[in-house]
């Protein structure tokens, strides 16, 4: 028999004793045993999370707006003061359906209903001054989702530049749905949310240009730590959406949705799966594992920014445009000067982090071969690539090192040919475990290249030709 049923009994037969003052003591006694064991077995019964939690996001009072101008055919409105012009809100409320419709029509997740908050029956958006030119807030969870929900609404600087005005709503609409339909999920992917949608509907990054901010430091993480609190990760979503969906951002809504969760018990919120673990399960089952993702995302960097670098872009879309800024190189040297040692790459690296060398090969013989060495600190995985180029820049080849997990070590012998010019060196530094934006990753690391010249010998014989086997 087992113990609980054993006590079930026990407490019922305590039940059945005469009522004395002392049998009654014991009866409320024995009674309380039965409430316990009761609550223990459904208790045991339970499922239970014992997975990653995070708090409910902080409730922002709305701004004080008195003036609210309401579309006329969607559930949105635009709350402003007697400073901002009547023609700006005209703008931007014409903005905030342009992006409404577009979101609506690709699938992308909107905000959820407010309960009449601000006095409307949709979403609000407030013209109030913010640092980041947009930004969203909570208001409360929500009773009726299936799935964590809370209700929101955006505020955007009324004097955000004209030529941004429409991508900074798209932006703030964007966040404002991010956190609306998930609302356990970092910060920084919110904002690298807001960025990559932004650029998919209006082809700007949203009222800044976070992109340019995480070109000029690629050593940083994209998301974690990445420029602009994470906006940054903008970068990321666009190079995992090109190639799967063709830029359409499928891929990306995708993801985002199958990200969100239920929290059946407890106060705070399930933080797992979050898009990191999401990502990587995606790409884990499928021939373009997450590390292959990033070094090519990586090598891709080098592309953008000036004229110079854009002339070899092989991308179209993002990797194409103009961002304004390009990777910086930690080193520089010549065929001349080698062999050759870098110094320690500083700052040091955050996790999906690069870097980039470049070795001028002009005046090697032909068919000469660059060893390229990457010795990285122990703790992470590291992964290197190759890019050899000609004399305007354009990409004439690429050669891969793969992560080894078992060793900070990788080797690349670049094999050159008359018209390479240059070879681009791209350090990547992958780490020792999957990010998580709820936390810092500690796993920063630096490393070292060495890179030698090993030209043809001409007194060595060409490989025979091959024969049949005897019989």
């Amino acid at each position: 028999m087992g113990v609980g049923v054993w006590l079930l009994c026990s407490a019922a037969l305590a039940q059945e004793q005469p009522a004395t003052d002392q049998a009654a003591t014991d009866q409320a006694a024995s009674g309380q045993v039965f409430d316990d064991v009761a609550d223990s077995l459904v208790t045991m019964m339970e499922p239970r999370w014992t997975g990653a939690r995070v708090p409910h996001p902080d409730e922002v009072p709305r701004p004080d707006r008195p003036l609210a101008r309401r579309s006329l055919f969607l559930p949105l409105a635009v709350h402003a003061d007697a400073s901002v012009p009547a023609t700006r809100v005209d703008a931007v409320l014409r903005a905030l359906e342009h992006a409404y419709l577009l979101s609506d029509a690709a699938g992308f997740g909107l905000p959820w209903p407010d309960g009449g908050r601000g006095d409307t029956g949709g979403f609000d958006l407030y013209l109030s001054p913010t640092a980041r030119g947009a930004d969203a807030y909570a208001d409360a969870p929500l009773g009726f989702a299936f799935l964590d929900g809370v209700s929101s609404y955006a505020t955007v600087d009324p004097k955000v530049d004209e030529s941004r005005l429409e991508s900074c709503v798209a932006q703030a609409l964007a966040e404002a749905s991010f956190l609306s339909q998930d609302p356990a999920e970092a910060r920084q992917w919110r904002y690298a949310y807001g960025a990559w949608l932004a650029f998919a509907q209006t082809g700007s990054f949203g009222c800044q240009d976070p992109v340019a901010a995480q070109q000029e430091e690629p050593w940083r993480s994209y998301v974690n730590d990445g420029a602009e609190d994470g906006a940054g990760g903008a970068l990321l979503l666009e190079a995992l959406s090109l190639p799967r969906d063709g830029g359409s951002g499928a891929f990306v809504r995708d993801v985002v949705q199958f990200a969100r969760q239920r929290t059946w018990q407890g106060e705070d919120l399930r933080a797992s799966p979050d898009l990191w673990e999401t990502i990587h399960a995606v790409t884990e089952h499928s021939s373009d594992k997450l590390p292959y993702v990033l070094l090519r995302l990586a090598e891709d960097r080098y592309f953008l920014g000036s004229e110079e670098r854009r002339v070899g872009a092989t991308n179209r879309g993002l990797f194409a445009a103009d961002m304004g800024a390009e990777v910086p190189l930690f080193w520089r040297t010549r065929w001349s000067d080698l062999p050759a040692h870098s110094p320690t790459m500083e700052p040091e690296m955050e996790p999906y982090g690069s870097s980039y060398a470049v070795v001028d090969v002009r005046g090697a013989p032909p068919n000469a071969v660059l060893r390229v060495w990457l010795r990285g600190e122990y703790g992470v995985e590291w992964s290197m690539g190759t890019m050899r180029l000609d004399a305007e820049g354009h990409e004439r080849g690429r050669m891969r090192a793969p992560p080894r997990g078992d060793t900070p070590r990788c080797y690349l012998p670049v094999q050159l040919d008359e018209g390479t010019a240059s070879v681009v060196i791209v350090a990547l530094s992958l780490s020792g475990r999957l990010p998580d934006a709820d936390y810092m990753d500690e796993n920063i690391r630096t490393f070292q290249l060495i890179v030698d010249a090993e030209a043809p010998s001409p007194e060595a014989p060409a490989p025979a030709a091959p024969t049949a086997p005897t019989p």
